[in-house]
């Protein structure tokens, strides 16, 4: 099997994101193919130049630019709340059409699962139920 060598000389441009604290001398794995096969090339950074970020543009685009922006960003969080209001508003009219009765004991099943995740909470936080009622100066009842 015969192996190419291969002596090319040629700019690399890095995007911005692999480009973050490359020097000179550094060493950078490309992928690439050549002849249709895939090669992973070991990159020596020969020089490393920042690219010439001036703005050129006039004042007034800017601004042009600046406003649309802003008007974009209003239309769009008030079509987020119109959005919202339209659900409410729907949720509620469908709330005023439900009529269901909610099974004996669900509350006291969902006051149980309440504080034993209040519990918990306070566990992760070093404290037992008794230290915290204490710190709080509240009764289990009150709480």
């Amino acid at each position: 099997f015969a192996m190419k060598y291969l002596n090319y000389r040629f700019y690399l441009l890095i995007n911005s994101k692999n480009s973050i604290g490359v020097k000179k001398d550094d060493k950078k794995l490309i992928t690439t193919y050549i002849d249709g096969r895939e090669a992973t090339l070991i990159m020596e950074i020969l020089k490393v130049e920042k690219p010439d970020m001036k703005d050129d543009s006039k004042e007034e685009d800017r601004n042009k630019v600046k406003e649309s922006l802003k008007e974009h960003l209003i239309k769009r969080a008030e079509e987020r709340a119109n959005y919202n209001l339209v659900n409410k508003t729907l949720f509620d009219k469908l709330l005023e059409t439900v009529n269901m009765e909610i099974p004996k004991g669900y509350y006291e099943e969902e006051l149980k699962r309440a504080l034993d995740d209040f519990e918990k909470s306070i566990a992760n936080n070093g404290m037992n139920k008794t230290e915290f009622l204490i710190s709080v100066a509240k009764t289990e009842d009150a709480i």
